[in-house]
């Protein structure tokens, strides 16, 4: 299974809340859910429950470093190929005080199961034109995770009132038709609000930020091609804090070769921008690498 593609057998994340003897069958052919509910004649009825996570989404961020704040300004619609549009995305806003304003279709600020999500209603069907998103936040961007809510119907339940049967399936039809924080929509790699400035400026732990969002965009997204995550990974390799800090017969890196290292590494970003580095990668790792490197220039 796609890490950020749930599936249909994601069935499993609903398994705690569902009742005992819950009937529920996924239809191939159609693409849905079928929950079987009693009606108010008591006759078992099969209700039509269509889950949020069939989108695929096209998002780009270009992030602007202001000094006093970051802007991450998201491009998002969904993909010509899409078997679903796109109705709602959710993006990691966590603190909610570091968040200074939100722009888009519909913005407002959301809790998605533990955490604050800024939300937006982008309503955009396969191929349509991008919706623009903004973010202001004190706060850089790192690899996250954005939750696409597909355009779906809503169930319609065959029984005029609530009854204890619908109360006790409604938590598994809200996760089938990804209306619950781990139901049934689609998740997608982005950059989100993440990083203090202050932390990223320190040379050690700015250096440690930096080789870890590496990694992981190395690891998890296809951002970047493998030749290039080996050529940025060599000049943050894990001898860069060691040298640093003199550990052992080693002698510390002077300020000039740290900065000479970033030097580098930020080349090696533009050099691939847009071929070998997805604009995603390059927008997330080029600010931090600008973050660390700023308190390393001399000051003439």
């Amino acid at each position: 299974m796609n890490r950020w593609h749930t599936g249909v057998v994601a069935v499993a994340l609903a398994a705690a809340s569902m009742p005992a003897g819950a009937q529920v069958r996924w239809d191939n052919a159609r693409h849905v859910w079928f929950v079987t509910v009693h009606d108010d004649g008591g006759v078992a009825r099969e209700m039509r429950v269509e889950p949020a996570n069939r989108v695929v989404v096209r998002a780009t961020l270009v992030q602007i470093d202001s000094g006093a704040h970051f802007l991450l300004r998201y491009r998002v619609t969904a993909d010509s190929a899409s078997p679903q549009a796109l109705w709602l995305v959710n993006v990691p806003c966590d603190p909610p005080a570091s968040i200074l304003t939100r722009s888009g279709p519909g913005a407002t600020q959301d809790v998605w199961g533990a955490t604050v999500h800024c939300t937006f209603e982008v309503d955009r069907g396969p191929g349509d034109a991008e919706a623009l998103l903004a973010i202001s936040s004190t706060r850089l961007a790192g690899l996250g995770v954005g939750v696409a809510v597909g355009a779906r119907d809503i169930p319609v339940w065959p029984t005029s009132d609530p009854t204890g049967e619908t109360d006790a399936l409604t938590a598994l039809v809200d996760s089938l038709n990804g209306n619950a924080p781990n139901g049934l929509a689609a998740r997608f790699p982005i950059g989100v609000p993440t990083y203090d400035r202050t932390i990223v400026a320190q040379t050690d732990s700015g250096f440690a930020i930096l080789r870890r969002e590496l990694q992981a965009i190395c690891g998890g997204t296809g951002w970047i091609d493998v030749p290039t995550c080996n050529q940025l990974g060599a000049l943050l390799n894990s001898d860069v804090v060691a040298l640093r800090k003199g550990v052992g017969q080693q002698a510390a890196l002077t300020t000039g070769e740290l900065r000479q290292r970033l030097n580098q590494f930020i080349q090696a970003l533009v050099a691939g921008r847009n071929s070998t580095v997805h604009q995603n990668a390059f927008t997330i790792l080029h600010v931090l690498a600008r973050v660390v490197r700023a308190p390393l220039i001399p000051v003439n």
